[in-house]
């Protein structure tokens, strides 16, 4: 069984593939280029929103928001399916604001490209959700430490630390140094990017042995039939 998680770094999807116990890293443009590199893929969870609403908000952001307390900004409400395709900000926050009664912000708008490229791939059959789920680095490391929250923002040396420490437990293995010798310069990997993609391999592989769970359990599903939950 071939399985990977995948997070989105400034230089594309730092993608972490386990192949009988044996790691292997990849640095992947843009999200067509991860699926021709990787035709064969059982399980992949991106840190990306699959499944996208058209009433706000998702039901499992809200739920994975109050779960991972105090770590609750990291989740980002996912923007409406009807201001995909909108070519400026002000457009989409218009549009995003007339459906919803809510704005849609700068940060929300420069993840547009990134959910458009995994739903169009989703669209055309290019991957089926079968292999491909969503994930969310925090849910992950929330799961891994007993259902509790974690104080420490990953960016500050005690959140770097602890949370690498839980990967550690679950791997049975440090993969951290490894990874960061393959991609030295952090404008191709930030640290937090290697912890956040190893998250989501940590949760590829619960999926792959039927120990994973998702958030919420028995989920709603977009206009064209995608189940909106969070793996973990």
């Amino acid at each position: 069984m071939i399985i990977a998680g995948s997070d989105r770094s400034k230089a594309g999807w730092l993608t972490l593939v386990l192949v009988n116990d044996q790691l292997k890293a990849h640095l992947f443009a843009d999200f067509s280029k991860l699926l021709r590199a990787l035709p064969a893929l059982d399980v992949l969870v991106a840190d990306v929103p699959v499944g996208l609403p058209e009433k706000y908000p998702r039901q499992c952001d809200k739920l994975a928001r109050q779960a991972i307390k105090p770590r609750h900004n990291s989740v980002f409400m996912t923007p409406l399916r009807q201001v995909l395709d909108s070519a400026s900000h002000a457009e989409a926050n218009a549009k995003h604001r007339q459906l919803s009664g809510v704005g849609l912000s700068q940060q929300a708008y420069h993840i547009l490209p990134v959910i458009r490229e995994i739903d169009a791939a989703i669209q055309a059959g290019s991957i089926s959700t079968d292999v491909l789920h969503e994930g969310h680095p925090e849910v992950s490391f929330w799961a891994a430490n007993e259902h509790k929250g974690i104080l420490d923002y990953k960016k500050t040396p005690v959140g770097h630390y602890f949370r690498r420490r839980l990967l550690e437990r679950e791997f049975c293995s440090d993969h951290f140094p490894a990874i960061r010798k393959q991609f030295p310069l952090k404008r191709q990997a930030a640290d937090d990017d290697i912890l956040d993609a190893l998250a989501m391999l940590w949760t590829a592989q619960r999926i792959a042995t039927g120990s994973a769970q998702r958030i919420p359990t028995a989920p709603e599903r977009d206009k064209t039939g995608i189940d909106m939950a969070i793996w973990y």
